[in-house]
């Protein structure tokens, strides 16, 4: 049984429209935007992760944002743990939680859910059986150090399955599911699934990849780089650090063109973006936003349930 808390969760794909709702929802509720992307904790890490903007930061409250260094990286249990005491000082306060974000993982933890419905890709175990057990621990490495270091190496079935989940998840799986935790034990009252039609999501991903070219991401990239982040540290695997920082590291006389690389990152976020869909399709949402843009009738319907209840 799900024992539902008093506050907000929005969630949904990648440039739904998920940080526009929560600072209308926070305007209107006396809110405090609460970080629920696992990259936005990271300092540093602002164009590619599309954090929100010191004005809107200094408008409204804002929790969980440059939170920790790259030398000090968070799991989702970390989160989870953090996560729950800012909700409950934001009560304390009198002010509303809305919890901001798609990293589906480190929502889950928050929420206390179980994971039994992770999702597994026949056709990629097939191709990661042709790899020795051997490939496959280096891989896990690069994508997981924390999981890596649980595994033995002789351990090929749970070395495979950690592969194929940070494949699929497009982050790393580490310590997400936690058997001691209780189903449900902190479930938001209010989810909100923001899933626009997929023929807007595609060309708001395609203009928010062209806006983090334009606005510098190669240049931030750099600059994380010559501060010492390894190209291996969770926040510079996520899509756009990763794609960059690949194409920073070929000699010049072999890299592709800017606008080929921002491609790759077109396509490379419209695939996260469907795994986010087909993520969140799953659970229990209390409402789904399938407009292009929720309107201000919509917005005022969901701000007068949620203050009829606090």
């Amino acid at each position: 049984m799900k024992l539902h808390q008093p506050y907000i969760s929005i969630v949904g794909p990648t440039a739904s429209g998920k940080s526009a709702l929560g600072l209308s929802l926070a305007q209107r509720l006396e809110g405090t935007i609460i970080n629920g992307d696992s990259v936005q904790l990271y300092r540093g890490f602002d164009i590619g992760s599309a954090k929100p903007s010191l004005d809107e930061q200094q408008k409204i409250p804002h929790r969980l944002f440059d939170t920790t260094d790259f030398s000090n990286p968070w799991d989702a249990s970390k989160y989870a743990a953090v996560a729950r005491e800012c909700i409950k000082e934001t009560l304390q306060q009198g002010r509303i939680p809305i919890v901001v974000g798609g990293s589906g993982l480190y929502l889950k933890a928050l929420w206390g859910d179980t994971f039994d419905d992770l999702p597994s890709s026949q056709k990629l175990r097939d191709a990661l059986d042709q790899e020795t057990t051997i490939d496959l621990y280096e891989r896990l490495h690069q994508m997981d150090p924390t999981r890596h270091a649980q595994l033995n190496i002789n351990d090929r079935f749970r070395i495979r399955r950690a592969v194929e989940l940070c494949t699929l998840l497009g982050e790393p799986v580490s310590t997400v599911y936690n058997k001691s935790t209780p189903q449900g034990d902190f479930f938001p009252r209010w989810i909100i699934f923001m899933h626009p039609e997929r023929s807007v999501l595609h060309q708001r991903i395609h203009i928010r990849c062209q806006e983090m070219m334009t606005s510098g991401l190669i240049e931030e990239t750099q600059q994380l780089l010559t501060q010492g982040c390894p190209v291996e540290a969770a926040p510079m695997k996520s899509i756009g650090y990763k794609q960059v920082s690949t194409w920073l590291q070929t000699p010049a006389e072999l890299r592709s063109s800017t606008k080929d690389l921002g491609n790759k990152i077109v396509a490379a976020t419209r695939q996260y973006a469907k795994r986010q869909v087909t993520w969140f399709k799953k659970i229990s949402y209390t409402h789904k936003l399938e407009t292009n843009s929720p309107t201000t009738e919509t917005i005022e319907k969901i701000v007068q349930e949620v203050a009829h209840q606090f």
